[in-house]
């Protein structure tokens, strides 16, 4: 199964300016407003930087708080290892590149989000539109618009969105993804790189049993109250590996 990231040993917010590394610190970093496309060769392409990213960050809490944003609210995650990534806030579109043992609690995208090189990780997210390039053995609990695009990747594993946090059904609202609460699109995954009769390899439905994974506690309390975030973080490091093995509902 993915790797859970270890309990984070600080929180950070977004804002504005560069990415601070390393960790507890990191801020968000500037740049040109970008579109995710859905368009196979635009795809391919390099990404271009969002309005808000973290970006090169190991072993860090990074945490995107309600109203943080203001009127430009794309975001680019990349080169992340290891971290706790929290979004309780709406984004008009979300890009990630490589990522490696990562635990995503993402709320909703009004847009699309657009994947790749992301492996051994867990991510909760809500989207108008998901496709993921290049990537490998991950859990994907989605709310999703429309069924799930993957491209040139293996052992990507749906389940449904679980997350749950005082701000998401007024969020969810306002991102205009009201249809996608109870849908089954999560599971309508479509894999472009498999062209034969039989179901792709590449991807499954993950199994119930299988379902039960809920990030550390200090990682719980930062879903559900973000302005909390130092606090819980500082208790976290001082409970040692108490806090590690809790499976605290959302």
């Amino acid at each position: 199964g993915a790797a859970s990231a270890p309990p984070p040993p600080a929180a950070a917010n977004a804002s504005s300016g560069a990415a601070e590394t390393p960790p507890p610190v990191a801020s968000g970093a500037g740049g040109a407003t970008a579109t995710v496309t859905t368009d196979a060769a635009e795809a391919a392409a390099p990404m271009q930087e969002a309005t808000h990213s973290f970006i090169g960050q190991t072993g860090a809490t990074l945490v995107v708080e309600a109203g943080s944003l203001g009127d430009q609210s794309d975001y680019f995650l990349k080169d992340l290892k290891d971290c706790v990534i929290v979004v309780r806030e709406v984004l008009s579109a979300l890009k990630m590149e490589n990522i490696s043992g990562c635990s995503l609690y993402i709320g909703p995208v009004a847009g699309s989000l657009l994947v790749r090189e992301v492996h051994n990780s867990d991510i909760f997210v809500c989207a108008r539109q998901l496709r993921i390039h290049d990537s490998t053995e991950c859990n994907w609990y989605v709310q999703m618009a429309s069924g799930p695009i993957i491209e040139d990747c293996s052992g990507m594993r749906f389940a449904p969105y679980t997350l749950e946090y005082p701000d998401l059904p007024a969020q969810v609202e306002r991102a205009a993804l009201q249809s996608t609460v109870g849908s089954d699109w999560w599971r309508q995954v479509k894999d472009f790189k498999w062209h034969r009769a039989q179901a792709s390899p590449n991807w499954s439905v993950l199994p119930e049993e299988k379902r039960g994974h809920r990030p550390a506690a200090a990682a719980a309390a930062l879903v559900k109250n973000t302005a909390a975030a130092a606090q819980v973080a500082d208790e976290g490091a001082e409970g040692g590996a108490d806090g590690e093995d809790s499976e605290d509902e959302l």
